[in-house]
């Protein structure tokens, strides 16, 4: 396991050039650095310690309530329909969660639009 994670620098060098030399990418602008979260603001936003483990435990509850619902077989309109509610709370808590991060705002509309998108599939039926 030593050997391949020596190689491995040379190798991804090498097949990144392969893959360059094959179909180059145009340079693209560097995209603007992402915020760095610091540990005071995840605890001056109650993310960490017993607050924030509540916050995940509630978080990785929606989710598993989500899975069961959408993964349950034969499939039907009406699991789909309680998958969907239950994805909606799901996002709702990660929308809030992730909106207590500073500088996350485009994660944010991200998860409110994919939120969106699922109660509109969900009123017109899958």
């Amino acid at each position: 396991m030593d050997e391949i994670e020596q190689a491995w620098p040379s190798y991804d060098a090498s097949m990144r050039g392969l893959v360059n030399a094959l179909h180059p990418f145009p340079q693209a602008a560097p995209a603007a650095p992402t915020p760095k979260i610091t540990d005071e603001a995840l605890k001056s936003h109650q993310l960490v310690g017993p607050p924030g483990e509540s916050k995940r435990s509630t978080l990785g509850r929606l989710k598993d309530r989500f899975m069961a619902f959408w993964n349950s077989q034969p499939r039907d309109n009406e699991k789909r329909a309680k998958a969907a509610d239950a994805a909606q709370d799901y996002l709702e808590l990660g929308e809030t969660l992730v909106e207590s991060i500073p500088g996350h705002e485009m994660v944010v509309e991200f998860v409110s639009l994919i939120r969106q998108l699922i109660k509109v599939r969900a009123k017109r039926g899958f």
